[in-house]
C-alpha cells in the first residue's frame, strides 16, 4: 500500500475533497472523481467545495455541470473499425503475437483496496492515487463487475487492465491500465484498450469506453460521448492563467467556469 499517497482532506458534512497540486497551485476533487466514470453529484457538494473546485464525469441526465471541451473515446464493436484503425489493429496483434493474454471477471464487492492498489501498481504511484480514490471507486462497483485483463511476454507482465461494467449505459468502462514501461516500444497500453474492447463484445455485446479523449484513445475510437462537469475558480485565481495542457481548467471553456447548472 505504500504507493498510495497521503493528501490533505478536507470533510464538509458528508462530502471529503482531496487537495491536489498543479505546477504549485493547489485545487480540489472529491475522490469519487479520481476513478468512478460517472457521477451524480447533489447541489450542497458545490456549495461546500472549496476553491478552485474542479468535477468532471458528471452524469449526462444530472441538472449539474456544463459540456466540456473534451469528451470521452468509445469503441462501439470492434467490427466498426475502419481501414486505418484495422491496419493498426492488426500491426498490434503481431506485435503481441507471443502474448498471453488472461480474463478475469470478479464482482466488485469481493475486490479489496490492498488487492486494488497491487493491480494499479505503477500506474497508481506515478498518478498519485489515494487511498480515498480507490475506496470512492470501490463503492461505485460493489453491485458491479470487474474486468482484469493480463497481457503477458516470456513471464513478464506487459499490461494490467481493469474496467468495470456499467449496465445502465449497455457499456465497459475502462478505469486505468497498468502498463510496464519497459514494453512501451510495443504500445501495451493501446493494445490494452483492443483487449478490452473484444472481450466487451465477445462477453456482453455492448461498447467500450475507453475513457477520456486523449490523442492515443483517438485512434481506436468509432465515437465520442460528451462529457460534463464544473469548474469553479475565483476571479483572477493563477489557475485561470496557466495554459499548459495537464492543467484541469483546459477541459472547460472559459464562459462556462462558474457555471454550475446545465
Amino acid at each position: 500500500m505504500q504507493m498510495i499517497m497521503q493528501r490533505r482532506t478536507s470533510v464538509s458534512g458528508q462530502t471529503s475533497f482531496m487537495a491536489e497540486d498543479y505546477q504549485g497551485i493547489t485545487y480540489y476533487y472529491t475522490p469519487e472523481d479520481a476513478l468512478c466514470p460517472y457521477l451524480n453529484p447533489s447541489p450542497e457538494v458545490f456549495e461546500q467545495a472549496p476553491r478552485p473546485f474542479f468535477m468532471f464525469n458528471i452524469v449526462e441526465d444530472s441538472p449539474f455541470g456544463v459540456e466540456m471541451a473534451t469528451g470521452r473515446n468509445v469503441i462501439m464493436r470492434p467490427h466498426e473499425w475502419n481501414t486505418d484503425q484495422l491496419k493498426e489493429v492488426r500491426r498490434l496483434d503481431r506485435l503481441f503475437d507471443g502474448a498471453r493474454i488472461f480474463s478475469t471477471l470478479i464482482p466488485g464487492n469481493e475486490m479489496t483496496v490492498g488487492e486494488l492498489a497491487a493491480l494499479g501498481g505503477a500506474h497508481f504511484e506515478r498518478y498519485e492515487f489515494r487511498r480515498e480514490d480507490l475506496e470512492a471507486f470501490l463503492r461505485f462497483s460493489e453491485r458491479r463487475q470487474l474486468l482484469i485483463i493480463e497481457g503477458r511476454i516470456d513471464g513478464h507482465v506487459v499490461f494490467v487492465d481493469l474496467s468495470v461494467t456499467v449496465e445502465e449505459n449497455n457499456e465497459v468502462c475502462g478505469i486505468f491500465c497498468n502498463w510496464n514501461r519497459a514494453f512501451s516500444r510495443i504500445s501495451p497500453g493501446i493494445y490494452a484498450c483492443v483487449a478490452a474492447a473484444r472481450e466487451s463484445d465477445q462477453r456482453w455485446g455492448v461498447r467500450y469506453n475507453v475513457g477520456h479523449e486523449y490523442q492515443y484513445k483517438r485512434r481506436l475510437a468509432t465515437a465520442f460521448e460528451r462529457t460534463y462537469g464544473v469548474a469553479l475558480v475565483p476571479d483572477g485565481h493563477a489557475i485561470l492563467l496557466d495554459q499548459g495542457e495537464l492543467n484541469p481548467i483546459m477541459s472547460f471553456r472559459p464562459e462556462d467556469v462558474n457555471r454550475i447548472m446545465r
